[in-house]
């Protein structure tokens, strides 16, 4: 099995309960996230 291709995706996903951190300076409400997406030559995609 060989991988044939990776796929890159760049995603903003929100929070459901945001959160602060230092002191409540700083604030998150959403999370930035990477999802990588890998094909093989048998078909199989994961």
């Amino acid at each position: 099995m060989k991988i044939t291709r990776i796929t890159v995706y760049q995603v903003t996903l929100p929070l459901e309960h945001p959160y602060r951190l230092s002191g409540g300076r700083l604030y998150f409400d959403k999370l930035d996230s990477t999802i990588i997406a890998m094909d093989t030559d048998e078909g199989i995609l994961g």
